[in-house]
């Protein structure tokens, strides 16, 4: 039983990059097989490699990311385990497909987390993955993914998805350019 996550990229990251934290919850595997709600972009998505992988069991989710600083949080089962990929949004997959770089510039986890529906949160795995772009690289990625703490308690926008939420960090200084690839 596993969760496989596809995040779709919009401008202006597609262009000009961003940094995308992609944050993983484990839940008991009831629940998990539980949890509707949302859009699935990656539902009716034929043309996502992804499906290839997608097992009796499996569930295949979507979200879509449009802002330079954005935690994509997802849920998968802790009996299992998950896989996540990055695409162009499909309205600019033609002209992006083999332009789309990312870079995976850290990993970890993250426990006692501000969340900005209230409470906290423990994120059991945290990828984050630079977008490379004309004005975002690496570095920012990794400033980001320093910063994200203290942005959480500013406010943010969170967008919710079948198994996964955007949360847009609108504090994080994600607006300033820093020199791209």
């Amino acid at each position: 039983m596993d969760a496989h996550l596809t995040i779709y990229i919009e401008p202006p990251v597609l262009v000009e990059g961003g940094s995308v934290i992609v944050a993983g919850r484990a839940l008991p595997e009831e629940e998990w097989r539980r949890v509707t709600g949302g859009a699935n972009p990656a539902a009716g998505d034929d043309a996502n490699p992804k499906r290839q992988q997608v097992k009796e069991g499996d569930r295949l989710f979507g979200a879509v990311v449009s802002a330079p600083s954005t935690i994509v949080e997802f849920v998968y089962p802790e009996t299992g385990s998950y896989t996540f990929n990055f695409l162009p949004a499909a309205p600019y997959r033609l002209q992006y497909e083999n332009r789309l770089e990312t870079e995976q510039v850290l990993v970890g986890s993250a426990s006692n987390v501000t969340d900005p529906d209230g409470g906290f949160v423990e994120w059991s795995t945290l990828s984050v993955v630079a977008v490379l772009g004309t004005l975002r690289s690496q570095q920012f990625a990794r400033d980001e993914a320093m910063n994200y703490a203290d942005a959480l308690y500013e406010p943010t926008t969170t967008t919710r998805f079948e198994g996964a939420r955007t949360i847009t960090l609108h504090a994080s200084g994600s607006n300033a350019p820093e020199g791209g690839r």
